[in-house]
């Protein structure tokens, strides 16, 4: 049955895409809105081919979800058809991405398990397509609603179940589309300050759009404050406080001020009613989830130790935790359990996988995004400097998030991350395109 859905899609869904994504239009803005809503359907929009459910890494089997399938029509539609600028055919940062992926293959071929290593580089190559087809979607020719339209529609969507989760359902921590709770602070901060960017600071929307847009950014907040986690709520506090301030600094416009007041006002009133229920979490948070954490840190920093250059093998961490005694003899709080789990802090967790060698490349990836954000915030231009702001801020929160939780590796916060590096990056080439001299 998934086999058949594959093929259906495959043989209808991505020729549509490419037939009318040829030309520039509201088609591409269509199509680029509802890639960027995808992930936020979790699984309800991905089918897993080879599936092993009964392991517990980041990956278990070979996915395809509809955002891959609408970036691989894009990416085809944009490079067959009519384009307002050049295709960069390997876009900022690809080939540190590159990097990164052949230290993964070097890993893979080292792991104890090369299909479940297998996994994750599939996973790689399908985030790099969902890259490389934002990126020149835009620079193509895009309407400019498409973007906002596609964070936005993101937004309200985590935001509806989790209001319902708490409200209709008495969740006391909402996990709203996605397998876990704690998927959604890393899901949502890193998009939540660039949608509140547009809506505070894009002179062309209507005050009922730019209100809209404010108010999904504060629907996320919620859905982040639901959750209960600590630093996830911190986090999106953060991002939200300092993009108001930018916002308030760069434009002066009435409209601009009375939401930023108003949203600041929205900010403490929340902070006030939801403060009971964050104390008791802080105080009552089980001791016994820190000491796993702990235990799964100090595992990790074994295999480091002992596989320094390349790693157990990507995606082989909780394999290796399982199966080899002399990293799981010290595990006490998750002793009985059949299968370990994954170390929660992704950048240990990177180390163990791909040794010192894969870890730079990580680094390397994620740090040349973040300094071409802040290039953008503050040496661009107008908005695309406010979104260029708003992309640091969720991106710091992103990475920020990384030293308690794995999560980035999960598909829908991966393909956030892959959709948004290249809406950044787009814009920056717009912005320094219409600032350089005509030739």
């Amino acid at each position: 049955m998934k086999a058949l859905a594959l093929l259906a899609a495959l043989a209808i869904l991505v020729p549509t895409v490419v037939a009318l994504s040829l030309r520039p239009g509201r088609y591409r803005g269509i199509f680029l809105a509802i890639l960027l809503a995808a992930p936020a359907l979790g699984v309800r929009a991905s089918l897993n081919f080879w599936s092993m459910e009964t392991y517990r890494g980041p990956d278990r089997g070979f996915e395809i979800t509809l955002a891959d399938l609408l970036a691989l029509g894009l990416a085809i539609g944009v490079a067959l058809g009519r384009r307002e600028r050049p295709i960069h055919w390997l876009p900022y940062n690809s080939l540190a991405c590159l990097g990164f992926f052949l230290a993964a293959l070097a890993s893979a071929a080292v792991a104890p398990s090369g299909l479940y290593a297998a996994f994750t580089l599939w996973k790689m190559v399908r985030l790099y397509i969902v890259y490389w087809a934002v990126t020149n979607t835009v620079r193509a020719g895009v309407p400019p609603w498409g973007p906002w339209a596609g964070l936005a529609a993101a937004g309200a969507i985590v935001s509806f179940s989790a209001v319902q989760q708490k409200y209709l359902w008495g969740f006391y921590r909402v996990k709203a589309t996605f397998d876990h709770s704690n998927t959604i602070p890393l899901y949502l901060n890193q998009a939540m300050p660039a949608l509140l960017a547009w809506g505070l600071g894009d002179a062309t929307m209507s005050p009922t759009r730019a209100l809209l847009s404010v108010g999904i950014a504060l629907g996320m907040v919620f859905s982040v404050v639901a959750t209960m986690s600590r630093a996830g709520i911190l986090l999106a506090g953060l991002a939200l406080l300092v993009t108001v301030v930018l916002a308030l600094r760069r434009e002066r416009r009435r409209l601009t001020e009375v939401t930023a007041v108003l949203v600041l006002l929205a900010m403490v009133a929340g902070g006030i009613k939801a403060a009971g229920s964050i104390m008791d979490r802080v105080k009552n948070a089980p001791e016994e989830s820190h000491q796993a954490r702990e235990e799964f840190n100090l595992a990790a920093d074994m295999m480091l130790r002992d596989h320094p250059v390349i790693g157990v093998g990507i995606n082989n961490f909780p394999e290796v935790l399982t199966n080899q005694d002399k990293y799981n003899s010290h595990i006490q709080v998750m002793a009985n359990e059949e299968q370990a789990g994954v170390c929660h802090h992704i950048y240990r967790l990177t180390l163990a996988e791909t040794g010192y060698v894969g870890f730079a490349l990580f680094l390397l990836v994620i740090l040349r995004f973040l300094w071409r954000a802040g290039r953008l915030a503050f040496r661009g231009h107008g908005l695309h400097a406010l979104l260029g702001a708003g992309f640091l801020f969720g991106h710091a929160a992103l990475h920020a998030s990384g030293f308690l939780e794995w999560a980035f590796r999960i598909t829908p916060v991966a393909t956030m991350y892959a959709a948004t590096c290249g809406l950044l990056v787009a814009m920056s080439d717009d912005d320094a395109e219409a600032m350089s001299p005509p030739k």
